[in-house]
């Protein structure tokens, strides 16, 4: 059986909202859009238009690997997410010892 990258999606928004904390319910009211549309995406009984992609991409802050990509691309993303993050808190946390050590 063939694997096409439309079939991750709706695995991968139900996985970006559970980490966001938020249920269906909340999710579609902050797009905009109803539930019925979101519970569908998520089942992959129906994709999204154009327009609530671009939503739903602006609305978690992700590439189109993240929306489309298997699992495994996903954890890659989030984890090089994180270690961004990690070292921007690093850079941070170094330049204000620097600071108070030259004072």
């Amino acid at each position: 059986m063939e694997h096409y990258i439309i079939q991750n999606f709706g695995p991968n928004l139900k996985r970006l909202r559970q980490k966001a904390g938020l249920s269906q319910t909340d999710l579609a009211k902050e797009l905009g859009i109803g539930k019925q549309y979101l519970s569908d995406y998520e089942k992959q009984k129906s994709y999204p238009t154009f327009a609530n992609l671009d939503k739903i991409a602006c609305f978690f802050q992700v590439n189109s690997s993240q929306l489309f990509g298997t699992i495994k691309e996903s954890v890659v993303e989030d984890r090089s997410s994180d270690l961004e993050n990690l070292m921007d808190e690093f850079c941070e946390l170094l330049e204000k010892r620097l600071k108070q050590s030259a004072k």
